[in-house]
């Protein structure tokens, strides 16, 4: 009772809608990422440690600018750094 195989066929794309690439395009291009740079006399670690740093400082800014005025916890894995934000229980906020 198998019907017939179905064919698939493709369908063209349309064409994009920008030509000409935007001036900020080509100035991002042409910027050296920040992460390539060396500095002399720091270790590899304290650079790590000053970058994942600003990234949870960056994180607390960020969210405070959307308008959470709450407690965040910030969690550190392999996969990457990530702001919680923390409920407190009934029991934390009866004391």
């Amino acid at each position: 009772m198998e019907g017939p195989e179905l064919k698939k066929r493709k369908i063209p794309k349309p064409p994009p809608r920008r030509t000409v690439a935007s001036p900020a395009s080509k100035t991002l291009k042409d910027a050296k990422p920040t992460s390539s740079l060396r500095i002399p006399g720091v270790q590899t670690s304290d650079i790590n440690s000053f970058r994942i740093q600003q990234d949870k400082n960056f994180a607390v800014a960020q969210a405070q600018q959307d308008g959470c005025t709450g407690n965040f916890m910030k969690f550190d894995s392999w996969y990457g750094n990530f702001l919680v934000p923390v409920v407190p229980s009934r029991a934390e906020l009866n004391r």
